[in-house]
């Protein structure tokens, strides 16, 4: 059972209609980092962080942001193989990369006026992610980015984002971005209040890695993927945004994590990929990942459980797994 099946399962979670005129958005060019910002800035005129009235709930629409003949950058994927240490195939783009070519398309839904939260503020919750097969870095790439669910959990608003790449017509990659715009009782309360998942113990099957994140993680994964927030630069453009330090992106802890595992044992193909983020990774810093093997009697095919945790107190990270479709 995943966490957001066990969330609903536990009546945590309560899933809006999405009643109102459906928005297709079709850009001839995506907006850079400086644009995207001040677009912001003007989104969120009016709109507030997780809460909704009457009103806004019941119009409440679909929204989809379709990109034509998308080619990836190599340079940026060289670098984005360096700084997460992958070790696969150069000619194919690393399983969870093709993410990074939704920043553009996203940015895009959350700055419509369709979307009803404040662009800033919100907090990548999650990712899943299903390949189907592998995807050549010199291949064309059609984008669709849909606003798919909208739900309400104790933290707030969540909205998940059905993200999908085809190349000549067939579908390659489909991921899930699962983003939280936080109620007012989240955003004030104090992270160190918060419960902490017990480590597993010695011998439950995990094998056990040290990971270091450098102090310039952030900048190095930005330049591969183009997320610039300032929450991941430095420590003085971290701070006013709430961080005593700059923090790694959600996602290169889990292109990290992939890539340490497939490095071992490379995944087949079709394959599925879900991995929640708990605590951000001050950086610089060093965590623990902890691997299970899981593939049983499909060998050919490997499964495996994952936490990436803090050394000492146990803390987690991110939580997730792998396994075939």
């Amino acid at each position: 059972m995943t966490q957001l099946e066990a969330a609903r399962a536990e009546g945590e979670a309560r899933v809006l209609a999405l009643r109102g005129t459906s928005v297709r958005l079709e850009p001839r060019r995506l907006p850079r980092t400086a644009e995207i910002f001040a677009r912001a800035a003007i989104a969120a005129f009016g709109k507030s962080q997780g809460a909704l009235d009457a009103r806004r709930e019941a119009a409440l629409a679909p929204i989809e942001v379709a990109v034509h003949g998308v080619r990836p950058d190599p340079e940026r994927v060289a670098k984005f193989r360096t700084v997460c240490a992958v070790r696969t195939p150069a000619e194919h783009l690393p399983l969870s990369y093709p993410e990074c070519l939704f920043l553009g398309p996203m940015a895009e839904a959350v700055l419509s006026p369709a979307f009803p939260f404040s662009p800033f503020g919100l907090i990548h919750m999650g990712q899943g992610i299903e390949q189907y097969r592998p995807i050549r870095t010199d291949e064309t790439l059609d984008l669709l980015c849909r606003l798919a669910e909208m739900r309400v959990t104790d933290k707030g608003y969540e909205s998940d984002f059905s993200i999908e790449v085809r190349a000549a017509g067939e579908l390659a990659w489909r991921g899930v971005t699962t983003i939280l715009s936080r109620n007012a009782a989240t955003r004030g309360r104090k992270e160190r209040g918060s419960r902490v998942a017990p480590a597993p113990e010695a011998g439950d099957g995990f094998q056990a890695t040290r990971i270091e994140a450098p102090e310039n993680t952030g900048r190095r994964y930005a330049a591969a993927s183009d997320d610039w927030n300032p929450h991941h630069l430095t420590w003085w453009t971290a701070r006013p945004v709430g961080y005593k330090r700059p923090i790694a992106h959600g996602m290169w802890t889990l292109a990290r994590t992939l890539a340490e595992i497939e490095g071992d044992r490379p995944f087949g193909v079709p394959t599925w990929v879900e991995a929640s983020f708990k605590r951000p990774i001050f950086l610089p810093g060093e965590v623990e990942l902890r691997v299970r093997d899981e593939s049983g009697r499909l060998a050919y095919h490997p499964a495996f459980q994952f936490e990436v945790r803090e050394p000492k107190s146990g803390a987690p990270h991110m939580v997730g797994g792998v396994r075939p479709i």
